[in-house]
C-alpha cells in the first residue's frame, strides 16, 4: 500500500467511521499495526516489540480499528445483482441460475 492509499483510508476511518487518536497512540499507528497485523500475520507479541507497546494496547488497537474498517463496507461493496436466466453474455453460462455473486466498487 502507497502513502497516498495509506493516508486516505486513515482519512476515511477518522472522519467516517470514527476512529480517533488516543493518548498514547494516533490513529495511523493503530491503522499501520492492524494492517501489519493482516497482510504479515503478525501474533501480538511481535507488534507489542516493533511499536514499543504493551500487548493490552495492541489488542485494544487491533479492535478499535477492526470495528472502524467492518463500519466501512457499505462505502467499498455494493450489493449483488441477479443472474437472469435468458442471460446471453459467455461468461455467466458457468454459473448456476440463483447463485449469489458479490460484486466489489473500486
Amino acid at each position: 500500500m502507497d502513502r497516498n492509499a495509506f493516508h486516505n483510508l486513515v482519512l476515511l476511518t477518522k472522519d467516517v467511521r470514527g476512529l480517533t487518536d488516543s493518548k498514547y497512540m494516533s490513529s495511523s499507528e493503530n491503522l499501520a499495526t492492524f494492517l501489519n497485523i493482516l497482510a504479515h500475520h503478525e501474533k501480538n507479541r511481535s507488534i507489542k516489540v516493533d511499536y514499543i507497546r504493551s500487548g493490552w494496547s495492541v489488542s485494544q488497537a487491533f479492535n478499535e480499528c477492526l470495528r472502524a474498517i467492518l463500519k466501512l463496507t457499505p462505502l467499498f461493496l455494493v450489493n449483488p445483482k441477479p443472474i437472469l436466466e435468458d442471460e446471453i453474455e459467455d461468461r455467466w453460462k458457468w454459473f448456476k441460475v440463483g447463485e449469489i455473486n458479490f460484486s466489489i466498487c473500486i
